[in-house]
């Protein structure tokens, strides 16, 4: 991380709220470079030589957890999300990629339009609600996605 990572989180700590951590590069090389107990993957996307956003994420049993990203305020946040989802899944080679809920309710509404998801079940042993969002990028097997119910030829065993 250096002085474009700076530039980008001065312009979002403008937005902050009072409570809010304020981060800068010298903290996230210590917090993410020298944890020796995790092995963290950052990704910068550039627009114009620029820096515009970057993401660092983290292999939790098998499946990739954003730990903390950054996007410019003037750009395409949808866009922006797909370019590094896209990357997390081929890199990782992983078919979940979580990350905690964001509280704004613009930035929740981007994780949602690019398929993250919330636990949707309200009662039963799994209705507790974590701030964890999550995207399922679909198994395929012989081109074929084995969660679409399209893919399957289903009969009823008895017809009235």
């Amino acid at each position: 991380f250096g002085e474009e990572h700076d530039n980008l989180l001065s312009q979002l700590s403008e937005q902050a709220k009072p409570v809010e951590k304020k981060l800068n590069s010298e903290i996230l090389n210590w917090k993410i470079f020298q944890d020796p107990t995790k092995k963290y993957d950052v990704v910068n996307i550039y627009k114009a030589g620029a820096l515009t956003a970057f993401c660092v994420s983290d292999i939790v049993n098998g499946r990739t957890f954003i730990t903390y990203l950054a996007i410019q305020p003037e750009a395409d946040t949808r866009n922006v999300l797909f370019i590094i989802m896209n990357y997390l899944f081929h890199k990782n080679n992983s078919f979940w990629i979580f990350t905690w809920e964001p509280q704004n309710t613009e930035w929740r509404s981007q994780f949602s339009n690019v398929g993250f998801l919330k636990n949707p079940f309200p009662k039963g042993p799994l209705s507790y609600k974590i701030p964890v969002i999550l995207r399922f990028e679909p198994v395929m097997l012989n081109d074929i996605n084995m969660h679409e119910i399209e893919n399957y030829d289903i009969t009823p065993i008895f017809q009235d």
